[in-house]
Formats: C-alpha cells, sequence, structure tokens
C-alpha cells in the first residue's frame, strides 16, 4: 500500500502533471472567460439572435480547423521548419479572409477576419507549447478571452450591442494577441518558405488537419443543424449549453498538449509506464467533469428563464464527453508515440458519419436530445477503438 501510494504520489507531483495543470488553470480561466463572453452575448440579445451568432461561430471553428490543416501540431514533431509553417499559415489565412469577403456580405467580412486572426492566434500558441513554454501558451489563451470580455464590456456600456458588433468583438480578440505575441516572436518568425523543409511536416499534417477538421465538425455542426432542421430559437437554447460544455474539450486539449512532446521523443521502452501514468491522471478530470454535471444548473440560471431548458441539455453534453476525456491518453499514444495518426482518422471519419446520421436523422424527431445522444455515442467509440489499439501496440 505504502509503494502504491509512493507512486501516486510521483505521478501527480510528476513534470507531466505540472505542465498540464498550468495549461490546465489557462484554460479553466479562458473557459470562465469565454462562458462570461455567453452569458452577457446570450442574455442581451435573446435565444434567436444568439443562434445566429453561435452559428456563425461554429462556421469560423470548422473553417479555422480547415485552414489549420494540423500544420500547428506538426510544431510538436517539425521545430527546425517553424519559419516555413508560419509563412504556409499567414498565406492561408489571406487566403482564406479574401475567398470569405469576396463570396459574403457584412457578416461574412467580419467572420472571414474571425478566421484569419484565430488561424494566427493558434499557430503562435502551438509554437509556445511546442517548445514547452506552456505558462506563456496559457496567458496568451487567458489575454484573447480577457480582450474578448473587454470589448464586450464596453458594448454593453456603449449601449452597442448586437449580432454584428458581438462578432466583431469575438473576431478581433485574438488578433489584437497575435500582434503582441507576434512582434516579440519575429525574431524566430520569419517569413520563409522552402517546401523541400516543409516536405516532412506536411506529410505528418496531412493525417493530423483531417483528424482535426472531422474533430471540429464534430464539435461545432451540430450547432448549425440544429439551426436549419429546429429553428434559431432551438438553437439559441442548444448553442447556450453547448458553449459552455466545448470547455470540455478546451482543457482536455492542455492534457493532449503536455502528452503530445512527451509521447513524441520518448523512447518506446518507457512508453508503456507513462502511459499507465497519464491513464490515472485521466481519472481525475473525469471526476471533475462529474462535477461540472452537479453545478450545471446553477451556471445555466446565470442566462436567465428564457434559457432553463438548457440545463438538461449541458448536462447531457458534459456526461456525453466522460469517455472523451478517459480516451485521450490512448489518442495521444497512438498519434505520437506509435505515430499512427492514421489509425485515428479511420475512428475519425467512422465517428463522424454516426454523428450526423443520428443528428440530421432524428434531430426533427428527438429534438436536441439527438444531438446528446450522437456525442455520446462517438465518444464511447472513440474510448473503445483507442484502448484496444494501444494496448494491442504496447504488448506486440
Amino acid at each position: 500500500m505504502e509503494n502504491k501510494n509512493v507512486n501516486l504520489k510521483k505521478i501527480f507531483l510528476s513534470q507531466t502533471a505540472k505542465d498540464a495543470a498550468v495549461l490546465f488553470l489557462g484554460n479553466a480561466i479562458s473557459s470562465i472567460l469565454a462562458i462570461a463572453f455567453t452569458i452577457i452575448s446570450a442574455r442581451i440579445l435573446g435565444p434567436s439572435s444568439w443562434g445566429v451568432v453561435a452559428s456563425l461561430i461554429a462556421f469560423m471553428a470548422i473553417i479555422n480547423a480547415i485552414g489549420d490543416f494540423g500544420l500547428g501540431a506538426s510544431l510538436f514533431k517539425f521545430r527546425e521548419s517553424v519559419s516555413q509553417i508560419f509563412t504556409l499559415r499567414f498565406l492561408t489565412a489571406i487566403v482564406i479572409f479574401a475567398l470569405v469577403f469576396l463570396f459574403g456580405n457584412r457578416l461574412a467580412l467580419v467572420s472571414g477576419l474571425g478566421i484569419a486572426s484565430y488561424l494566427l492566434f493558434d499557430f503562435l500558441v502551438f509554437f509556445e507549447q511546442s517548445e514547452k513554454k506552456f505558462k506563456r501558451a496559457s496567458v496568451f489563451i487567458v489575454s484573447s478571452n480577457l480582450v474578448r470580455i473587454v470589448l464586450v464590456l464596453g458594448l454593453y456600456f456603449a449601449s452597442a450591442i448586437s449580432v454584428v458588433t458581438i462578432l466583431v468583438a469575438y473576431a478581433v480578440s485574438p488578433l489584437l494577441v497575435f500582434l503582441v505575441l507576434y512582434f516579440q516572436n519575429n525574431n524566430k518568425l520569419k517569413l520563409s518558405l522552402d517546401f523541400k523543409r516543409l516536405k516532412g511536416a506536411l506529410k505528418f499534417s496531412g493525417w493530423m488537419g483531417v483528424n482535426r477538421i472531422i474533430g471540429v465538425v464534430q464539435g461545432r455542426a451540430d450547432t448549425l443543424l440544429v439551426v436549419s432542421l429546429l429553428g434559431t430559437y432551438e438553437a439559441g437554447v442548444f448553442a447556450a449549453a453547448k458553449q459552455l460544455a466545448l470547455g470540455v474539450p478546451l482543457v482536455i486539449g492542455s492534457f493532449a498538449t503536455v502528452l503530445a512532446p512527451r509521447f513524441g521523443t520518448m523512447q518506446k521502452t518507457k512508453l508503456k509506464k507513462y502511459f499507465f501514468k497519464t491513464v490515472y491522471l485521466s481519472f481525475g478530470l473525469a471526476g471533475g467533469l462529474v462535477l461540472g454535471i452537479m453545478i450545471s444548473p446553477y451556471v445555466i440560471n446565470l442566462f436567465g428563464s428564457e434559457y432553463q431548458p438548457a440545463t438538461e441539455v449541458l448536462q447531457g453534453l458534459l456526461a456525453a464527453y466522460l469517455p472523451f476525456v478517459l480516451a485521450t491518453p490512448a489518442v495521444n499514444l497512438l498519434i505520437y508515440g506509435f505515430s499512427r495518426p492514421n489509425l485515428i482518422l479511420i475512428l475519425s471519419l467512422l465517428q463522424l458519419a454516426i454523428f450526423l446520421i443520428i443528428n440530421y436523422f432524428y434531430l426533427p424527431i428527438l429534438g436536441t436530445s439527438a444531438a446528446i445522444v450522437a456525442l455520446g455515442a462517438i465518444n464511447l467509440l472513440q474510448l473503445i477503438y483507442s484502448y484496444c489499439l494501444a494496448f494491442y501496440y504496447l504488448h506486440r
């Protein structure tokens, strides 16, 4: 028993746990600020207008994932190609902004700005994380949401909140932080494009990019489907809960980010022991999620009486994320420890098909409960699939 206690103490006081705690704290604060943004905006706009804003935020997230195409994650393995990857990201941001702007209206202009801002901002956050500067990365993530809150409060006191102004605040906040970050790192981040040096990163990022696109579509497409199949009011109520639940993958992302560079550089002989250490940590995170389910009614009360139906939606979404939390160590082991992002891609494609089928056919019948069932089903599949493959590669 004493041996076990010593081992657990080592696990929770390890550098991995400390780094995860730093990112967790940063993402937790960021999530609280994101919740504040959602509450202020949703309360003032009302469910229908908030449904429009939430659907455009979902659209921006999906296009941002397409524009990223896994290049941010490739920095964990190809840090020597930082300038080349940054140049490609910069050009991608400009092209996507121009395309969205040319084929749309005023809302499209703001959406294009938001997509470009996040592409640039996300790259620099990945850059800091790849160098294991987790404190700096956390500060930057929090700063983006803090700037957004300041802008929204300014709009509130100026009585200038509308669908357009809320989206402007959402879009420009990461750009402002990016400019500060870039001038701090411009000696390392120069515009230079060498496709020979990019070859390895592009090959790796291809798998990661498709995985990320699928993941973001799974995380955001239900909001867009609720808008199209049930209407803006239902979408506003659902999106209020969904925006809060999205804090789960954000916080778990801090855990996964810490695991990535370690799994990517660790010798195979040490992988098994380290993997089981991370499994223990994932159970601790799952416990925090259970606490979130218990306090959900109190959080939804902050939105006002119009959003009361969102309580059960939020509790259902948080419960559906439990298998996702527990699967995180196995997924990262497969991607970075055994360099098998293709296996996760196969899973992601299957998950996406199940997710879209359940939502498309059952939203009109079950309402927003269909979105909860779809999320729970694909996350449970991920848990079973990833652990089966993880144990196979560990023991072969």
